[in-house]
């Protein structure tokens, strides 16, 4: 309605200013407005830098359903300014670390080792200094993935580690602020790898 309203057309640019839920309700507007408009993404979250503004997945909630309606979408550009980290509250920062620690699980030993030995000077203290590479590489293991694999029928659903679960425990908590994104990711890997020990596959 705003679009429609302010005479949006297909020249128009909407800009993305804010965390995941931001970021994936503009780039699905974007994609289904006119068939589709342009737009960028300012991530403001640990999460949304890392994760949400990266990879073109782009959806809502309905239903009581996570992400049931969506589409995948780039943005045109990703714009990330690391100051507005400094804004967050250390539960939101959890948030951006629980994918943090998902890459380093699945794809990088190096990384989870710097994050064992480093995580009293990156959280809940933030150093922006030393998280900034950690990010940057964070990013380049997303694009590779999904790179190799845009529509997650193969090995981009090794980015999905801990989700399934967590979507579960959001769901029962009606996507409520008692259980953020970060807590259930956690939870969902710890669940997943032990189920995954109890079948002898890890």
């Amino acid at each position: 309605d705003f679009l429609i309203l302010n005479k949006c057309n297909k020249d128009s640019l909407i800009i993305g200013f804010g965390g995941g839920t931001v970021l994936d309700t503009v780039g699905f507007v974007a994609s289904v407005y006119m068939r589709g408009i342009s737009h960028v993404f300012f991530p403001t979250t640990l999460l949304s830098m890392v994760e949400a503004a990266i990879g073109g997945k782009t959806a809502i909630n309905y239903n009581n359903i996570r992400n049931l309606i969506g589409s995948i979408n780039h943005p045109k550009h990703i714009i990330i300014i690391l100051d507005y980290l400094k804004s967050l509250p250390k539960e939101e920062l959890l948030n951006g670390f629980a994918e943090i620690i998902k890459y380093a699980l699945i794809l990088d030993e190096n990384l989870f080792n710097e994050l064992e030995k480093n995580i009293q000077d990156l959280y809940p203290q933030l150093n922006i200094n030393k998280l900034e590479h950690i990010i940057i590489q964070c990013i380049k293991h997303k694009v590779h993935v999904v790179s190799k694999d845009e529509h997650d029928c193969g090995l981009r659903k090794i980015l999905n580690f801990g989700h399934t679960f967590a979507h579960g425990f959001e769901a029962a908590k009606n996507f409520s602020n008692k259980l953020n994104h970060g807590e259930a990711v956690l939870l969902g890997m710890i669940t997943a790898a032990e189920l995954s020990y109890m079948k002898k596959l890890l």
